[in-house]
C-alpha cells in the first residue's frame, strides 16, 4: 500500500481509489488505511492522504469547528456517535 507523508497534490494517474483522512481520532486513518490496503490487496491501485497534508487550510478549519462543535455540545455529539456505529 502506498501511504504519502509529503505534501504533494499531484496524484497517481492511474489510481482507481483515494481515500482521505483526519488525523482527529485514530479511527478514521485506520479504516482509510484499511480500504486502501483492501483496494490494493485486491489488485486495485489505492493511496490514503491525510487531508491536512492535501489541503491545509480546510484541515484546519475542520479542526477547528470539530473541537469548538463537540466542546459546545457534548451530549449531541456522544449521542451521534454512538448511534452512528
Amino acid at each position: 500500500m502506498q501511504v504519502v507523508a509529503d505534501r504533494s497534490l499531484q496524484l497517481a494517474g492511474d489510481m482507481d481509489l483515494l481515500t482521505v483522512y483526519t488525523h482527529i481520532g485514530g479511527g478514521h486513518k485506520a479504516a482509510a488505511l484499511a480500504l486502501a490496503e483492501t483496494a490494493n490487496a485486491s489488485g486495485l491501485v489505492a493511496e490514503s492522504r491525510d487531508l491536512f497534508d492535501l489541503a491545509p487550510l480546510i484541515g484546519s478549519s475542520y479542526a477547528a469547528w470539530h473541537l469548538s462543535a463537540t466542546g459546545r455540545t457534548p451530549k449531541l455529539y456522544g449521542e451521534t456517535y454512538f448511534r452512528s456505529n
